[in-house]
């Protein structure tokens, strides 16, 4: 969830377009306008935590809210919520470039099309072209499951006009860092 710049929510590959509501997403004009990208089905690896890079394209955006899902039973399970101020690849083993954003615990919804909320405690801001990492962990070795299917090229693993998601790595440790 997202908003003050045009931010998508990924669902199953694809921006959909849900106008107004508290889960729209305020657009570079100050419109609200609802999008959402939604991943394809994906069912492969569960470890205790996941950092990827995220990256606006063409347009500044926030993000305000994180929803996920699982494939079987998960939880309830602590989740907590980290960003980076640049790429995670080369600061993925020090703590300190890393600022907690969110934290809860939270059941993910295994039926199709449902989704629960992973809570923020503040939004991520995201300017046009920025790239940054993103962590998501949890207090079970299999709370976070992740998609690794990429473009080969470009390390991308969900895209669109305005956001791309990168392929990222998982975390093996109960502790986040």
């Amino acid at each position: 969830r997202s908003r003050g710049g045009g931010m998508g929510q990924y669902q199953d590959g694809q921006y959909h377009d849900r106008q107004g509501g508290e889960e729209g997403f305020a657009g570079g004009s100050g419109g609200l306008s609802g999008l959402s990208l939604t991943t394809p089905k994906h069912d492969h690896l569960s470890y205790y935590g996941f950092m990827w890079d995220i990256r606006a394209v063409r347009r500044n955006l926030v993000i305000t809210g994180i929803r996920m899902a699982c494939t079987s039973p998960k939880g309830p399970f602590r989740y907590r919520v980290y960003v980076s101020n640049e790429p995670h690849c080369d600061i993925s083993e020090r703590p300190d470039s890393w600022v907690e954003v969110g934290e809860g615990t939270v059941e993910l919804p295994c039926v199709v099309g449902t989704f629960a909320y992973v809570p923020l405690n503040r939004e991520i801001p995201l300017l046009a072209g920025q790239c940054r990492g993103l962590y998501v962990h949890s207090d079970n070795a299999e709370g976070i499951a992740y998609r690794y299917n990429v473009d080969m090229e470009a390390g991308v693993t969900d895209r669109d006009a305005d956001i791309e998601i990168h392929s990222g790595i998982a975390s093996f440790s109960l502790q986040p860092f």
